[in-house]
């Protein structure tokens, strides 16, 4: 009888313990439980419109990094807008969105 309460104080303890670690998670920040996702202070490029196409610049230096083959004057004017006066792009994943996102 004695291994089967062990068994069980056991099984209860670990219990407590998964459902501890659980809540804890949930109730993290999500600035914490993704820290991938910050972006930060510099942007890492500029987009802008470049002779009539987008064109993607190191904001340090204003170098041209590359051209797409995406015209801006197929795009709404907000977007041409935005792409006139330079989008900031933080990460990777967020400029192969934008690509995306304006027909790239």
């Amino acid at each position: 009888m004695s291994t089967r309460k062990n068994w069980m104080v056991f099984l209860l303890v670990l219990c407590i313990l998964v459902t501890m670690l659980s809540v804890a998670t949930l109730l993290l920040p999500a600035s914490a439980a993704q820290p991938h996702s910050v972006q930060s202070a510099q942007p890492l490029y500029l987009l802008r419109d470049h002779g009539g196409y987008i064109a993607l610049y190191d904001p340090t230096d204003n170098h041209l990094i590359r051209q797409y083959e995406i015209y801006t004057r197929l795009l709404p004017q907000t977007d041409v807008d935005a792409l006139q006066a330079g989008i900031a792009v933080y990460s990777e994943e967020e400029l192969s969105r934008l690509i995306e996102d304006f027909g790239g």
